[in-house]
């Protein structure tokens, strides 16, 4: 084998590398068929990473003359935090797959480092890269960069969840309408501050008013089901679902995937089957409305959260952060 070297990325290894990125995918929906058949098509990613070439810095490992590694990322003004950051999604790197794994991981390090030095010289000291799930030579290659788990995207087909014998009895489920947002404030609320609180700290902004609710429930993109208490009337908890949704990872989005983007079960509710009740829900929504997949992200220090979405989805993408060290900026560090 050709001894592999890393290079700046060139605009003429844009087709090499969507088909890298396809080949990758291709891993992926084979152990996950749910996933959308389009991203297995180069063409679904040519232009965006022709985009983030154009726009980026970009760096590409080449063995003899051909591409088996690339890597890029958007510079952002901010990022998880006031500091100024670099994002790489998912199709914004891959490695190829025919690699031994570990040749996989050494490439993906290399890649790192030669990027990492472009995105510290624009003072980006926050780095975040999506990561396809099933690729564990990358998941183990940016481990091994001192990078930490942040958020999840997972993914299930529409058909219904299992659940326990009695499960949910007493409880209704409908879709909240503006008439309902003044009982909803406090719910909204309470999630707001559950995200808020260690060990997620989510700086999510406060709930306005019941204005705020209203609009949210009003929105013709996106149906927010409400789950009752058939004998007292009371509140228990609430699921929300989107179509169209663009606030997840680019391999998810496709026109037969519907979103949740949020929910919430109050404390006291737990326990009673509501959580799955209010996810059926929206699974058999989407049967009858022609969809074929359910996705939805997660942060991963969302304990309830992450336990109960990971019974019933899974994951397709993994996005991983680091902060490098703000001493690095300085010219002198301190001893």
């Amino acid at each position: 084998m050709a001894q592999t070297h890393v290079e700046q990325f060139g605009s003429k290894r844009v087709p090499e590398a969507a088909r890298l990125f396809a080949q990758n995918y291709d891993h992926l929906r084979c152990a996950v068929p749910a996933m959308p058949a389009r991203y297995s098509d180069p063409s679904a990613t040519t232009s965006l990473i022709e985009q983030m070439q154009h726009s980026y810095p970009m760096v590409a490992a080449i063995s003899g003359t051909k591409l088996v590694g690339y890597l890029g990322g958007m510079l952002l003004p901010q990022l998880k935090g006031k500091d100024r950051g670099a994002f790489c999604p998912e199709w914004g790197h891959a490695v190829c797959a025919d690699l031994p794994p570990l040749e996989r991981r050494r490439i993906y390090r290399r890649l790192y480092e030669a990027i990492g030095e472009q995105w510290l010289r624009e003072g980006r000291l926050n780095h975040a890269v999506s990561i396809l799930a099933h690729d564990r030579d990358a998941v183990d290659a940016w481990f091994w960069s001192t990078f930490g788990l942040l958020v999840v995207d997972v993914v299930r087909d529409l058909s219904p969840v299992a659940s326990a014998p009695g499960s949910a009895a007493g409880v209704a489920i409908r879709p909240a309408t503006p008439d309902d947002a003044q009982r909803l404030l406090p719910v909204f609320a309470e999630h707001v501050a559950y995200y808020r609180r260690a060990p997620i700290w989510l700086p999510k902004p406060l709930v306005a008013g019941v204005r705020e609710v209203v609009d949210e429930l009003a929105d013709p993109k996106s149906t927010v089901w409400l789950a009752e208490d058939i004998a007292s009337g009371a509140v228990l908890g609430i699921m929300k679902h989107s179509v169209d949704s663009d606030d997840a990872s680019t391999v998810v989005r496709d026109e037969a995937t519907v979103a949740c983007t949020g929910a919430y079960v109050l404390p006291a509710s737990r326990g009673r089957g509501v959580g799955v009740a209010l996810l059926n829900t929206i699974l058999a929504w989407g049967r009858r409305n022609g969809y074929q997949r359910l996705s939805l992200d997660f942060e991963a220090t969302n304990l309830f959260g992450a336990e109960f979405w990971l019974k019933h989805l899974t994951p397709v993408v993994y996005s991983v952060f680091r902060h490098v060290n703000d001493h690095m900026l300085m010219k002198e560090p301190p001893a």
